[in-house]
């Protein structure tokens, strides 16, 4: 596989990015907080004959950069790197747009700006705000983070939302806050301090504003999204198709790997109906609570 590297200057920062394959069909991945760009390796067996793959690290990720100013990282400036390394690419036609949590966050925003850049998008563990559980574990890790013990980061994150990852990712997260950067670890604190100021996502990106088409794609016991507050999402955009993965958590295709059949699917104009939709999981949940309260005794 031919793999093409090289870093852009931005602004007041320097992205690494890698380009995996020659087709001339283009996806480029976007990566939650924190995350590298080595949370998509498994994308690429899957797609890098078809497309070339791009991936790429925000300032406060991997090898990226800050030249100067804040450590903190507006949406704003995220967006504009996420068109940079798009431009970089020379596409000859629109690219396609993964993004996983936060930088699903960033790809709807790209998307909704640069509607004329993007054909198909992918938003992984995507809501319009964080819930109450996902709140309470960002204080806990202010807490940590403000008393020194930002090792125990890696901790906080597997035990409350990484539930569902295989030990060898599990692992890896362990691995990466151990030898985590000081610089690093201030963004991931920033950023957690951005997502608990509790602001709505339509607060920084118009949903309506997107042409692609889009999946939003969130796993059932994901514990950072509430379902209904995905289903209010979905119903903004106006080319949208949405799956909820039974059994699966906020990491999806790290956690189970034939998830990305469901992207690949989506890609090239395939429907999946073997996959629950949200008024279904609902439905679900709804009837299990009742349940639930029903044999409770008074």
């Amino acid at each position: 596989m031919k793999v093409r590297k090289g870093e852009i200057e931005i602004d007041r920062f320097v992205v690494p990015f890698r380009a995996y394959g020659e087709a001339s069909q283009f996806i480029v991945c976007v990566n939650g907080a924190q995350q590298t760009m080595a949370a998509w390796k498994s994308v690429l067996s899957v797609f890098s004959k078809e497309y070339t793959v791009v991936l790429f690290d925000f300032p406060g990720q991997g090898r990226a950069r800050i030249l100067y100013g804040p450590t903190a990282i507006s949406v704003d400036e995220q967006v504009r790197i996420l068109r940079d390394v798009v431009a970089a690419q020379n596409a000859s036609g629109k690219v396609n747009v993964f993004g996983a949590s936060w930088g699903g966050v960033i790809v709807a925003a790209f998307a909704s700006q640069y509607p004329d850049l993007v054909e198909k998008i992918i938003l992984g563990s995507f809501g319009l705000k964080t819930s109450k559980k996902m709140l309470i574990v960002l204080k806990k890790g202010q807490e940590l983070f403000e008393t020194g013990k930002g090792d125990a980061v890696a901790d906080l994150i597997i035990n409350n939302f990484g539930q569902h990852l295989t030990e060898f990712y599990k692992k890896k997260i362990y691995s990466q806050f151990q030898r985590i950067k000081n610089e690093n670890l201030r963004a991931f604190y920033l950023h957690g301090k951005l997502l608990a100021s509790g602001r709505n996502i339509n607060q920084v990106v118009n949903l309506c504003d997107i042409k692609a088409k889009t999946l939003i794609i969130n796993g059932e016991f994901d514990t950072i999204m509430d379902l209904e507050d995905v289903r209010v999402a979905s119903e903004q955009i106006p080319n949208c198709e949405t799956r909820i993965i039974e059994g699966v958590g906020h990491f999806l295709h790290n956690e189970r790997k034939d998830i990305l059949g469901i992207y690949k699917d989506f890609l090239s104009g395939k429907q999946e109906k073997s996959h629950s939709t949200i008024p279904e999981i609902l439905q679900a949940h709804m009837s299990t609570s009742t349940a639930s309260s029903k044999s409770v005794s008074p």
